[in-house]
Formats: structure tokens, sequence, C-alpha cells
């Protein structure tokens, strides 16, 4: 039975195509999807972890090594609000 190969799937907000199993989205790339998830946010109730499950859902990979990047990203996105 031949291996299966891995579906391209396209993020809904950036039209990137991220291949499941492949490398970490660049910082820009992560910042610019913080700053969507923030628009469309309550900021008073939305948690780092709710931001770091949507980020793994738009980019088809696991945020949690990315966790100290996105809380720092969104903190100051927040600041600047």
């Amino acid at each position: 039975m031949p291996a299966a190969t891995p579906q391209a799937v396209a993020t809904p907000c950036f039209n990137l195509v991220q291949v499941p199993g492949s490398h970490m989205p660049t910082d820009d790339a992560l910042a610019a999807a913080i700053s969507s998830i923030l628009d469309v946010s309550d900021l008073s109730t939305i948690t780092m972890k709710i931001v770091r499950d949507e980020l793994s859902r738009m980019f088809g990979v696991d945020m949690s090594s990315r966790r100290e990047f996105i809380s720092q990203t969104v903190q100051a996105m927040i600041q600047h609000r």
C-alpha cells in the first residue's frame, strides 16, 4: 500500500499553504495571524491558549514551542490598540 501524501491546507485568513508536518510559520506570518485573531476577538475574554489553539488550527502545526513569542506578540499588540 503506498504511503499517504500530505495534503496542503489553505489557511482562511492569509491564503497560505501549509503542508502538515512541515516547518513552523515565520514570525511575520504569526504576527499577522495574531493581529487578525485579535481584530475579531473580545479582548476582555480572549486567552493566550485560545490564540495558540487558533494559530495551530490556521497553520496546521502545534504552536506550543512558540508560546513565548505568541504571548509577547499578543501583549504588545493589545498595548498598542
